[in-house]
């Protein structure tokens, strides 16, 4: 297996740039783990006594940002595990975001972010081991998903998310061709990352006939070997292209 890149510690791609470290992904999990453990035990009987918050604490201190500011990120790039359940309670104290890259974290589900991500435009959680997408209709405004290498294999209620039209499915575990009718009743669905996933070497199945509207489709078939190039323009039209409406 192929070595995850170095990665920084916490990233607010917002009004500021805030604390950056080149830790390794294990450290950074570490790092939160120790964090959590030390204001826990510092900050008890405040927490307990219900004086002080203790989410907007650890985003506030994890963060190096006032309270205050948090209502108003729009992006935010975070490594973090959900052992301590507080992941699904960020929304509350971060409405404005619009963007959420969780790359590299250990998270199991959707519903492990929780029901208060409102505004969120764009979710990247590559190498999450993210194993199911329940939870998503929880993000109404989603329009990128980005779930490369992960655990997924039943995409049941990705077309609730009617606003979606940039998937990334790259490397994961989808077999079944229902997943298909979900993607092909997805109407402003544009652009999809399907490679390596167990149904695009089924011989018996046609992606590109499933999905015919959408525009942009990415697969690995025996006789379909996709150039770096191609595969590049993709990544430009998903992160750089602005959204555009198809054409009836």
């Amino acid at each position: 297996m192929r070595g995850r890149p170095i990665t920084p510690l916490i990233n607010i791609a917002g009004e500021n740039n805030i604390v950056k470290t080149n830790d390794t992904d294990e450290s950074v999990l570490k790092n939160f783990q120790n964090f959590m453990k030390e204001i826990i035990e510092n900050k008890d009987e405040t927490f307990l006594s219900g004086d002080q918050n203790l989410v907007r604490f650890v985003l506030s201190k994890y963060l190096n940002i006032p309270e205050e500011d948090l209502s108003s990120l729009k992006k935010l790039s975070i490594i973090i595990t959900n052992d301590y359940g507080l992941l699904n309670q960020f929304g509350t104290f971060l409405p404005e975001l619009v963007l959420l890259k969780l790359n590299n974290s250990n998270i199991n589900s959707f519903n492990d972010i929780g029901t208060h991500f409102n505004n969120i435009e764009c979710l990247q959680m590559k190498q999450c081991h993210l194993k199911s997408i329940s939870g998503i209709i929880c993000l109404p405004k989603l329009q990128i998903l980005d779930i490369e290498d992960n655990e997924v294999s039943d995409l049941l209620d990705i077309d609730m998310c009617t606003k979606l039209n940039k998937i990334n499915l790259n490397k994961n575990n989808i077999s079944d061709i229902d997943n298909l009718t979900f993607l092909a009743s997805m109407s402003n669905l544009e652009y999809l990352d399907i490679r390596n996933n167990p149904i695009c070497y089924n011989n018996e199945v046609n992606i590109e006939s499933k999905l015919n509207e959408v525009s942009f489709i990415l697969w690995n078939h025996t006789h379909n070997v996709l150039s770096q190039d191609i595969v590049s323009k993709f990544d430009e039209k998903i992160y750089n292209s602005p959204t555009k409406k198809k054409k009836k």
